[in-house]
């Protein structure tokens, strides 16, 4: 008797177990499919010439840098921020874009309703184009006063954060997400 009780107990513990894994199946699938037809279509939509994107971000990063520094005199040539000997030029992979395309991915593959995902992906497009601003001044500042340190924070300290800033994010307004429509995030234990 002991053992058919044990058994069913364990069955029944292993039906949420195994929706929980077609569950996440299901989410790496869509995630997957989702950033890499984005990651296509942006590539082919900047295939040629300067993408608009990075000559606003350039313009945008020069008023900035102008705002806060009445010493520098810094302009925007194309999609390039100039200053005397220093140019930093965006281009394709260091505008924020694959940080956003993996936000709007996992949004797009989350079970969150449309309207919360469209309003995350919105807000999303704001804190990366906020956090690409900030990248860009900084790297800016870094170029004019540290230029060893640039590499560094190029390649990988930005690289970083725009990931853990938008994993962020995505964890924040999903919980938020499932609160409001009524549905409970998993416990951990």
């Amino acid at each position: 008797m002991d053992s058919a009780l044990h058994l069913r107990r364990r069955q029944a513990s292993q039906v949420p177990r195994r929706r929980a894994a077609r569950l996440v199946l299901l989410f790496i699938v869509k995630f997957a499919i989702t950033f890499l037809v984005l990651q296509a279509l942006y590539l082919r939509l900047t295939s040629g010439s300067t993408p608009l994107p990075h000559v606003l971000q350039a313009r945008t990063a020069c008023t900035v840098v102008n705002a806060l520094s009445g010493r520098d005199t810094v302009s925007a040539e194309d999609a390039a921020i100039v200053s005397g000997d220093i140019t930093i030029e965006i281009m394709k992979g260091c505008d924020g874009t694959d940080a956003l395309l993996l936000l709007v991915s996992a949004f797009v593959a989350s079970p969150l309703r449309w309207k919360h995902k469209l309003s995350g992906i919105l807000w999303g497009i704001a804190l990366v184009y906020g956090l690409n601003l900030i990248r860009l001044t900084s790297l800016f500042y870094v170029a004019k006063y540290r230029k060893d340190w640039f590499q560094f924070f190029h390649l990988s300290l930005w690289q970083v954060l725009f990931v853990l800033f938008a994993g962020a994010f995505f964890i924040f307004w999903s919980e938020r997400g499932l609160r409001v429509s009524g549905h409970s995030s998993p416990k951990a234990g």
